[in-house]
């Protein structure tokens, strides 16, 4: 039976623009301190899988993270209702209108890859699981501080 699928990213998405970040791997121990360069934000919102039978539509996840100038984006998100992991690192980057990065797990294994557009009411795209499966996702509010 194929699992839920999340996000996101974001993702989720989580909801933000990730990706374009450092080489790497991040873990859970890596904590990015904030400075005059960084602003911190929260985000929240929804997603769900294309494959409905694996998993609910309008599961949430919520994410914490810093933006720097050069617009990436560094932070930790919770997914609910997801049977492929309850946390990840996100990493990613905001280009324009538009944004993608990815979610790793706290050895720096990909888990799932992100991309979305920001809008007036927040942000919304697609991710890929590293199981192959798809979904959208949905940020709730202001994206950028």
């Amino acid at each position: 039976m194929r699992k839920a699928r999340w996000l996101a990213v974001g993702a989720i998405a989580i909801g933000i623009a990730l990706w374009g970040g450092p080489e790497r791997a991040v873990g859970a121990d890596d904590v990015a301190t904030p400075s005059s360069t960084s602003a911190a934000i929260h985000g929240a919102g929804g997603w769900g899988a294309d494959d409905q039978s694996s998993a609910a539509r309008g599961a949430c996840w919520d994410m914490d993270a810093l933006t720097f100038a050069d617009n990436r984006i560094s932070g930790r998100i919770n997914v609910c209702d997801s049977p492929l992991f309850e946390a990840a690192n996100v990493e990613g980057r905001f280009s324009g209108h538009g944004m993608s990065g990815r979610l790793l797990d706290d050895e720096g294994k990909p888990l799932a890859s992100f991309e979305g557009r920001l809008t007036d009411r927040g942000a919304d795209g697609t991710y890929r699981d590293y199981q192959g499966g798809t979904g959208t996702w949905h940020w709730d509010g202001p994206v950028k501080p």
